[in-house]
Order: structure tokens, then sequence, then C-alpha cells
């Protein structure tokens, strides 16, 4: 009697099994959903970037005349001088989340494009070790170093196309080491085509694609470094596809103008670079900086414990990403999606096996912390009100001006250019943070001068300025509200109005 009841019991364990297979949630699912909490935690509740208000007019004007931008039309410091709206493409998502839902839609395209990115790089630091907890875990410096963009920034959509481009390479690389060559190769130039008209940081990505092609010239091994040559069909479809996504960079509307934009900014554009944070060495008494340190010394670590052979691919693209990161903060983004998968490959040899748990306590694992990590996110999304309030920005300052309309010229802080450009029909500045035909017409350094207290009074007078629209705890506030014939017409927390009388 006993044993004609064996075949029910494992029918009967069979079923469970399945309908546990059926019911619980993928380990990668639930690592993904882990990663998209880490991301909304990290992301400010706020449209934090001073640029995305100039991004959304230049797209707002661009749809309405349906032509593009060639001109400051913004500005009276350069009006009419020539100029290129060279992101113009990835200005598009922010002003169609902004149509919808204001600031909070342009809020969800950041977030959603974060997200995007990160998961984009577990999958790739997942390909590299085969381990998706260890992929999980050499992202966690990756959240943080990037945490230096997140914002409603057009760079990234750029580090989204760099990802896919990465993947294609990839895929390249997993098939010539069979012999074969992987035609998905082509969709580079296509790709180039999009990030032309995106992101100047399509630069980084013929880069990569360059010193792809490079390591491949010739079979080499010496100590932890080794290369293997390519065919000569994959040399030929390399060389091909570099060719044509150097052509596609000329699929713009601003022709070879635009290709040359980053080497313009690189070379010529010294004051901007110099004035702007992001692009400031690395500080190693700051948190990210600090990170950035530990990332590296455990990538040191791990090749000196596991001596693991590193690719002359491999190792060229940690170069770059480490001479990046260093040189300029903005590019820590950069440094964590290069380095990320070499450091998921090294964690997985230090991570446990397979667990040895039963199905269901995993099933209910996984379950629960999918359900925890969605309900944090929907439980605490910012309201509309919450995101519209921004310490950063002139809100009520803008509004007064708009009801009280100042005569003559104004001269305004340079973060708040884009701001007044997309809320103020009011008001003409003198100054936004596109910063590049500033330079060109000495407008920055003059902007840099008198905000900085070095001839401010001669350079307002020189620029016939009748108000200055400044932050009120500002050295230059200071100085007016210290100075006869200047008179502050309006006042809040943020900024002070001021007006020759």
């Amino acid at each position: 009697m006993a044993t004609s009841t064996l075949p029910s019991l494992e029918v009967s364990q069979s079923v469970s099994t399945a309908a546990s297979r059926k019911w619980s949630i993928p380990l990668p699912v639930v690592l993904g959903s882990i990663l998209a909490l880490f991301v909304f935690l990290l992301v400010p509740r706020a449209v934090n970037d001073p640029d995305i208000w100039w991004h959304l007019e230049n797209a707002k004007l661009q749809l309405a005349t349906g032509s593009f931008l060639r001109h400051d039309v913004y500005s009276f410091s350069a009006a009419g001088s020539a100029w290129m709206n060279h992101e113009w493409l990835g200005e598009l998502p922010f002003l169609l989340g902004w149509k919808l839902a204001g600031a909070a839609g342009v809020y969800a395209v950041t977030v959603l494009s974060v997200t995007v990115i990160m998961l984009g790089m577990f999958a790739l630091a997942w390909k590299k070790c085969s381990s998706p907890l260890a992929a999980l875990v050499a992202m966690l410096p990756a959240l943080l170093l990037s945490s230096v963009s997140y914002g409603p920034r057009t760079l990234l959509f750029g580090w989204m196309l760099l990802l896919v481009e990465l993947a294609l390479l990839e895929r390249f690389r997993a098939a010539a080491s069979v012999g074969e060559t992987d035609r998905a190769i082509w969709l580079l130039p296509l790709l180039f085509a999009v990030w032309i008209n995106t992101h100047g940081s399509w630069s980084i990505g013929l880069v990569l694609l360059g010193l792809f092609l490079a390591a491949g010239l010739f079979n080499f091994s010496q100590g932890g470094l080794y290369s293997d040559r390519w065919s000569a069909a994959q040399l030929r479809t390399l060389l091909k596809v570099g060719g044509a996504s150097v052509a596609a960079l000329f699929l713009n509307p601003y022709g070879w103008r635009l290709p040359l934009y980053p080497f313009n900014m690189a070379f010529k554009q010294k004051l901007n670079i110099a004035s702007v944070e992001e692009w400031r060495s690395v500080d190693f008494h700051m948190a990210r900086g600090k990170i950035f340190l530990i990332l590296i010394a455990l990538l040191f670590l791990f090749r000196l414990l596991q001596r693991r052979r590193w690719s002359l691919q491999e190792a060229a693209f940690a170069a770059l990403a480490l001479y990046s990161g260093l040189t300029y903060s903005r590019f820590l983004f950069l440094a964590a999606i290069l380095l990320t998968p070499l450091l998921a490959r090294d964690v997985a040899a230090w991570m446990p096996g397979p667990s040895n748990h039963p199905r269901r306590k995993l099933s209910f694992l996984h379950t629960a912390a999918f359900v925890a990590a969605a309900y944090l996110i929907f439980a605490h999304l910012p309201s509309r009100a919450e995101l519209q309030r921004d310490p950063k920005y002139p809100i009520a300052a803008v509004e007064w001006a708009n009801h009280h309309p100042l005569e003559g010229r104004t001269f305004n802080e340079y973060l708040w250019g884009g701001y007044i450009e997309f809320h103020s029909a009011a008001l003409k500045p003198y100054i936004d943070s596109r910063m590049d035909i500033f330079e060109y017409n000495g407008t920055l350094r003059r902007y840099l001068d008198a905000v900085h207290l070095q001839n401010s009074l001669a350079i307002l007078d020189q620029e016939n300025i009748h108000n200055v629209f400044i932050e009120k705890d500002s050295p230059l506030a200071y100085l007016l509200s210290h100075t006869s014939g200047w008179k502050p017409v309006y006042q809040d927390d943020v900024a002070v109005v001021f007006t020759r009388g």
C-alpha cells in the first residue's frame, strides 16, 4: 500500500516545483528592481540641471518654427551670433516629458533614463562574469560614481548609446574568438548617425572603436596581457564599419561644423572648461573621489590575487577610463561604465556557488525583495509641488519680473539664464549656461570679472546694464547694496534685483 503512493507523491512534488517555477520571479529581475530602487534614491528630486531650461526652449522653438537654430535668439549680449544646437535630438524626450506632466514629466524621463543606463551596465557586467549577483555587487560603486550626472541631461542619452556600442563590440569580439564575423557590428554607423545629433560624447565612442580595432592588429602575449590578431575578414569589416561610422557623423543639420564641435570645446573654450566644476579633476577629499580610489584599489588588488590575464582591448579601455575619470570629474560616469564589467569578473571569482536553499524559499525571497523595491519606489514618489520647489532657481523673482517689467539691460546669474529664457518673455538675459558663444565674444570673461568683483562697476557701466538679477548672498549683491546709484527693487531668500536709481 505504501509503495503505491510513491508515484502520486512524485507527481505532487513535480506539480509543486512547476508551480514554484511559474510564479517565482527570476533573480535578474529582482536584482534589476533593486538597481531601480537605488536609482530612485540617488536621482535628485528636482529639475536640478540649469541647462535643461534652454534645452526645453530650444526644442519648443524648433518644433514651433520647423527649423534648426543657427543663431542666438535668447541673450542681448550675443544676439544674432552663429550658434549650433548640437544636442537637438537629446532635447526632445525632455520636452515630451514637460508637455505631458511639467516638472514631473522631466523628472520621470530622468529617472527612466538613468535606470535604463544602470540596467545596461548590469547586463554588460553580467555578460562578462556570468553571475548576476556578482554583477550587482560590482554595480554598487558604479551607482555612486555615476551620480555625478544624475539629472535631466542630454548626456544620459549619450551614455545609453555608448552602452549599445559596447554591447556590439562585445558581440563582435565573442564571434571573433571562434573565428567568425558578427554582422551586427554594421549597426554602428546608424548608431553614430543618431549619436552625433544627440550629444558630443560620440567622440568617446569613436575613440573606443579605434582602440578596439587597434588592439587586434597583432598577436601579443606578455605577462598578464595578451591580444589575438583579427582575421583578414574581421579586420576588413572593422575598417569598413569605422569608415562608415565617420561618414555617418555628417548626417546632421549643421554639416561639417558639428563633428568639429568637441574639438572646438577642447581647444577654444578654455575659460568655459576652467569655470565649470565638473570639468575639474577628481577631488579625493570628496565622497566620489574616495569611492573612485577604492574602485581602483580593488581592481589592482584583484589583479594581484587572481593573476587573471587581461586582453589588450580591456587594458586600453581601462586606461581610458582611469585617465578620463581622474582628469575630469564629469567622466566618472564613463569610468563606471568601462570598469564595472572588469570588476564584476573579479568579484565573481570570490562569490559563493549556486545556493542550495529550497526553491520555495528562494522564490519567496525573490518575490519579497521585488515587492519591497517596487513599494519603496511608488510609496515615495515626489509630488509635482515638491518637484517645482527648487531653491536653486529664482522662481518667485521671475514671476515678479513678469508682472513688473524691467527697463533696460539686465545682468543675470549665468546659471539662471536658461530658467529666465524658458519662463519669462519679458526678460532678455545677459548670459546663460551655454557658455560657448559667450566665451567667443568675451561676455563670459566680463561676467566672471564682474561677479568676482574685478572692476564690477566699470563693467556694468561699459555693458550699459540698468538692472542686476543676482543671488541674494553673492559678492556682487553685497557690493551693489553698498554702492550709491543702485537700489534693490525686489528681494527674497534666493534672489535680489537691483536697478539704477
